[in-house]
């Protein structure tokens, strides 16, 4: 018996509303809820054209072995009232399988009568259509395959805010080592910058396991950047202090299997540390913060914590106490650390690098009284470390007020090189403008970003570009959505030496706009235009400049 299959045109109202239940149930729902039907488009399509689909027997032999695979567990386990259910799944996916694999040779099926009509189109008239056959299968894998590569050579280089897809030298041989990274012995000794680098791309590709890390942890490293440690255990992590106790910086990256007694142990053996960074330990407790600052004490220069619940206010209030010395300071996404306790930071008398990324807690409510104490300790922090501030970054702040953006232009100073005041939602247009308007320390600016600061308009960007333009090499207007063509138009005009830009979702900015701005700062490098749906493939660009976000044109 043949077994060719013949599909028509399934009739309406064939589906019914029941829930399916199995492996892609989700879909299978959502797919009925928008009434869209796999099913009756390929039959459609088959009922037209009269195409038959072959489904060879070696071919259902495979499909019907993979679902044997999948619900022998299941069947071996099931009770009685159970089986029924598990044949009607069992069916389904059998079913569900075989309609891909019709699929897949319909669609090579419509790839061989379009390279056939295009030979036929390109040919003389007499020539004749050749049969589609099975051959054009390797063509299609290869060609899709050529495909995927580019697309994933072009996000690898995205990510590193380049716009070449060839690797450099040193590159490549960071590749070769990440790929012989569990033959120790081959790599032989590496020096700490070079360590330092391969660190990163072993972590990129997560990569770094409890062998590894003896590679980076030594006797001899003065500084280890694991950026990416959700591979390390709690044991792995405790035996950095065992094989490097003489580090003087420390960073590391989602170190959420850290513990408390870990945490402690690291740096009770760790006597030269200075620079700390520790992304989500969210295991280490109230208590072993406060050990650790009171321990470390005048030695710690530079402190970053991010994503964590434990680092609090009483944290907080302990590290401004024991460690006068601290030059650069990150918190980011700590909610149980409040800001109305920022007066505190008065005590550091080294402050050089301050950044705050404080997201209000939806479940928290701030009263007054508590945002009128965050706007004074902004204040005094600011009056205080203002004159030497050389890097300020304020984003998601609700508490920031005017008075607060009054104080900046009243006490720093051209030290300041980067200033970001992000999703600030108490300011508006005219707050902004106060800041810019007549600021002669604003000239030496190079680093800016306003973004999400949605109340940011003409008046502002106006005197922002006035007082910054001609320094400006990193910008962020991103979500400024109110900007017309004329607020930018300093963009080309004034400003000459922007190495990044970021003008996503600013509605107004276009392939014209962009190509001006391209043309008059030859040094950009990297530009972001997400939600600009006026922002095009057909876009020129400049060798060297990375241009992320732009429409796809069908």
């Amino acid at each position: 018996m043949s077994n060719t299959r013949w599909y028509k045109r399934s009739k309406s109202g064939e589906s019914s509303n029941s829930q399916v239940k199995g492996p892609n149930s989700a879909l299978t729902e959502f797919l009925r809820s928008q009434n869209i039907s796999a099913k009756e488009i390929r039959d459609r399509y088959l009922a037209q054209s009269h195409v038959p689909i072959e489904i060879s027997p070696e071919e259902e032999a495979a499909i019907l072995e993979q679902v044997d695979s999948e619900f022998h567990e299941r069947q071996a386990t099931a009770t009685d009232k159970e089986a029924d259910l598990i044949a009607e799944q069992y069916q389904a996916r059998f079913t569900e399988l075989r309609d891909v694999a019709i699929a897949e040779k319909l669609q090579i099926y419509e790839l061989s009568v379009e390279s056939a009509s295009k030979s036929l189109s390109d040919s003389p008239a007499d020539s004749a259509v050749p049969e589609p056959t099975e051959n054009i299968r390797p063509a299609k894998k290869l060609r899709s395959a050529s495909q995927r590569k580019a697309i994933k050579d072009t996000a690898k280089a995205l990510l590193e805010r380049s716009a070449s897809r060839v690797p450099s030298l040193r590159n490549l041989c960071l590749q070769l080592c990440v790929q012989n990274i569990d033959d120790l012995e081959a790599l032989g000794y590496i020096d700490e910058e070079h360590a330092i680098e391969l660190s990163h791309a072993i972590c990129r590709n997560r990569a770094l396991t409890a062998q590894s890390l003896r590679l980076f942890a030594r006797p001899d490293a003065s500084h280890i950047e694991f950026w990416d440690c959700a591979t390390l255990n709690d044991d792995a992590l405790r035996s950095i202090a065992v094989y490097a106790p003489n580090l003087e910086s420390l960073v590391l990256g989602m170190c959420g299997r850290l513990s408390s007694e870990s945490f402690e142990y690291m740096f009770s053996r760790m006597r030269r540390l200075k620079r700390v960074q520790l992304h989500g330990p969210f295991l280490v407790s109230t208590s072993s913060w406060k050990t650790f600052f009171e321990s470390i004490g005048n030695n710690l220069e530079e402190f970053a914590v991010s994503d964590t619940l434990n680092f609090n206010d009483e944290a907080f209030l302990c590290m401004a106490k024991n460690c006068p010395n601290i030059s650069k300071l990150i918190i980011r996404q700590c909610d149980s650390f409040g800001l109305k306790n920022l007066a505190a930071l008065t005590n550091l008398n080294q402050l050089l690098h301050l950044e705050l990324y404080h997201p209000t807690d939806e479940s928290v409510v701030i009263t007054e009284e508590d945002s009128i104490e965050a706007s004074k300790g902004f204040v005094s922090m600011i009056k205080k470390h203002g004159s030497s501030l050389q890097t300020l970054k304020l984003e998601a702040c609700e508490e920031l007020r005017a008075d607060t953006l009054q104080a900046i232009k009243d006490n720093c100073s051209p030290q300041l090189t980067t200033l970001h005041i992000t999703e600030c939602p108490q300011l508006n247009d005219e707050d902004l403008q106060n800041l810019f308007s007549r600021w002669e320390a604003a000239a030496n600016i190079s680093d800016l970003s306003l973004s999400r600061t949605a109340e940011a308009g003409r008046l502002a960007i106006r005197e922002m570009f006035l007082s910054c333009a001609p320094q400006l090499a990193h910008l962020s207007l991103n979500s400024l959505y109110t900007l017309t063509e004329e607020d930018l138009a300093p963009l080309y005009i004034t400003c000459h030496r922007l190495k990044s830009l970021d003008l996503s979702f600013v509605r107004s900015v276009d392939d014209s706009l962009v190509q001006k701005i391209l043309k008059q700062n030859p040094g950009l490098e990297y530009m972001e235009v997400f939600g600009n749906n006026h922002v095009t493939e057909n876009l020129e660009q400049l060798r060297g400049l990375a241009v992320v976000g732009r429409e796809r044109i069908a």
